[in-house]
């Protein structure tokens, strides 16, 4: 270890890399603290962007979510669904698109969400299921062409 070297008296000391680290160490680990595990986050997003606005559209789109081989709809799916069902009814838009692809030998994501629409009471004539796409990408560019 190198010896440090006297300064002048009356001279203040120099800040150097080493006494930073410490200090900077510090403010990094306080700010992820405080971000991490206070509402601090959530608070300073809500003020960037508010709910978007819902107009009337040619269609509702429903993304796919995921299906269990037995045909029962994962969460997400199911949220999805029953949303866009809830927009349909509200009547913003007179055709509902329902998207979901076969996994694994099972249903057809988007046969078991119409089963469900129809179930709710939504007019099967209004309601479009596509399983044919596998990825979102491929969700977009097949209801784009819709």
């Amino acid at each position: 270890m190198k010896p440090r070297q006297m300064q002048a008296p009356g001279r203040p000391r120099r800040m150097v890399w080493a006494d930073l680290c410490p200090l900077l160490g510090g403010v990094g680990l306080a700010l992820f603290l405080v971000s991490a595990f206070t509402p601090l986050p959530n608070l300073l997003s809500r003020s960037m962007g508010g709910p978007s606005a819902l107009e009337p559209a040619e269609a509702i789109v429903v993304l796919g979510g995921g299906v269990m081989p037995d045909g029962v709809l994962s969460n997400s799916s199911m949220r999805r669904a029953l949303h866009g069902i809830l927009l349909h009814r509200k009547g913003l838009a007179p055709l509902l698109v329902f998207f979901g692809p076969v996994r694994d030998g099972g249903p057809a994501e988007a046969e078991v969400r119409a089963e469900l629409a129809r179930a709710l009471g939504v007019t099967p004539g209004v309601i479009l299921a596509a399983a044919a796409a596998r990825t979102t990408g491929e969700e977009a560019l097949r209801g784009s062409a819709l």
